[in-house]
């Protein structure tokens, strides 16, 4: 296979990846909607990255896509956190939650093993 082949099945594979927000929405939903702690969600997150390393470390860089440029629209990423998490934050603004993202981030990069991101 050509460089230029490859080139193109890498740029077909990434026009099919799913909006971060859409990645993020079903991240949380699945590892924190019912976990009754942190604790609990890494737990879920961990064992999940056993088999799925690659994918979750696609849902790690949409959730620090996310991150760097949150929704304009106002109220989108503490609905994320509040009804797809079904997570109650101190804070359930748009920052709180981006704050609890940044949060999730570091701690999905700590399972994977991988470095702090340069964007959170």
């Amino acid at each position: 296979m050509n460089d230029h082949t490859r080139a193109e099945l890498r740029r077909r594979l990434q026009a099919a990846q799913p909006p971060p927000l859409e990645v993020a929405r079903s991240f949380v939903s699945y590892h924190l909607s019912d976990a009754c702690s942190l604790e609990e969600a890494r737990e879920s997150i961990e064992a999940t990255a056993l088999l799925w390393h690659r994918q979750m470390t696609r849902d790690l860089q949409s959730i620090e896509t996310l991150i760097a440029n949150p929704p304009q629209e106002e109220g989108i990423l503490g609905s994320l956190i509040a009804f797809d998490a079904n997570w109650v934050l101190d804070d359930p603004s748009d920052a709180g939650a981006l704050a609890f993202l940044v949060q999730l981030a570091k701690m999905l990069r700590e399972t994977l093993g991988v470095g702090t991101s340069p964007r959170a």
